[in-house]
């Protein structure tokens, strides 16, 4: 309801407010500038003693509209008088117009974006479909490495996302205004996060209509549309229930596999790559390696072996490549 109020509401003012707002504009210029010119012609010589000047007839109709009324310059004749009438009559009333329309205007956009109906001016950013812990997870990365990020959602108060410091625009992401103010035109990448596989097709269909150069990336619930997927022009699909199932898979047959796999992915301080010299003929299952690491390959008269057990033999010489994650301290 409050989105059809906004809607409208932007309507009516696009239609009215704006030649309001430039009629006021114009208006509140004219004032100035007659009113300086008058005051300069009717009040030659001020009080003061001091000659005027275009700049200080101007300094005074400001003060006067403004309020401020300083009182070191005035009119001290019945025509300065006359034109002080004016200035305050036309020109109080022209710059409190003018106020009230920058402030109108300054709430309306804090309202739209606090409703997250607002236009994002972002470049260069990665527009996300749906909020979630990952959705949560993947603006994090992003942020480390610089990217800005806008997240489109249409089934939760986006206040609640957008008190978290997140970018938020609400709408329906198949939308083209919703697009539009996502700025989807000027996006680096487009992310579908776990949403059904129909919505991301058609979702990044829209995205590659509207920007060709796009990159878009999208979560595969179920495998089976997986080549689906692929065909429809995105980049690159990341199929769930298969690296799901391989997890839980890797937890039930080799629990220090997925372990590691899940401090590596946890980790904070990042990876590394980790060499061992071999000095005797033994097989693999008696090389001493740390928790930390995990083998991918042996490297052995200049040339890598990536198929091996834990029955290789290893010879002096070779050397065996581990992938280390650094824990944080």
């Amino acid at each position: 309801m409050i989105s059809i109020f906004v809607f409208l509401r932007r309507r009516i003012r696009n239609l009215f407010s704006r030649k309001k707002a430039i009629a006021i504009v114009i208006f509140t210029i004219l004032v100035i500038i007659v009113g300086t010119i008058a005051f300069y012609y009717a009040e030659p010589v001020l009080p003061s003693g001091q000659r005027n000047t275009f700049f200080l007839s101007f300094y005074w109709v400001m003060e006067t509209i403004t309020t401020v009324g300083y009182g070191d310059i005035y009119p001290s004749n019945t025509v300065a008088r006359f034109v002080f009438f004016a200035v305050i009559i036309l020109g109080i009333g022209a710059f409190a117009m003018l106020a009230t329309e920058i402030s109108a205007y300054l709430i309306d956009t804090k309202f739209l974006e606090f409703r997250g109906l607002h236009h994002t001016q972002l470049t260069k950013h990665v527009v996300i479909v749906g909020y979630s812990d990952a959705g949560e997870e993947l603006i994090k990365q992003l942020n480390a490495h610089g990217i800005d990020a806008v997240v489109i959602e249409n089934s939760v108060d986006v206040s609640t996302i957008r008190n978290k410091g997140i970018n938020v625009i609400s709408g329906d992401p198949l939308s083209t205004d919703t697009l539009k103010r996502a700025g989807i035109e000027n996006a680096y990448a487009f992310v579908v996060s776990e949403k059904p596989d129909e919505l991301a097709v058609m979702a990044s269909l829209k995205a590659k209509e509207m920007n060709s150069k796009v990159k878009v990336v999208s979560t595969c619930t179920k495998f089976e549309d997986y080549d689906i997927m692929n065909d429809a022009r995105i980049d690159s699909v990341i199929p769930l229930s298969k690296i799901h199932g391989g997890m839980l898979a890797n937890a039930v047959i080799d629990s220090n596999g997925v372990s590691f796999l899940l401090d590596l992915i946890t980790e904070d301080n990042g990876i590394s790559l980790e060499e061992i010299s071999v000095e005797r003929d033994m097989p693999f299952s008696e090389l001493q390696l740390d928790p930390s690491e995990r083998p991918i390959a042996i490297w052995r008269r200049g040339k890598a072996t990536l198929v091996f057990d834990q029955s290789t033999r290893l010879a002096p010489g070779d050397t065996v490549i581990t992938l280390r994650y650094r824990k944080s301290s």
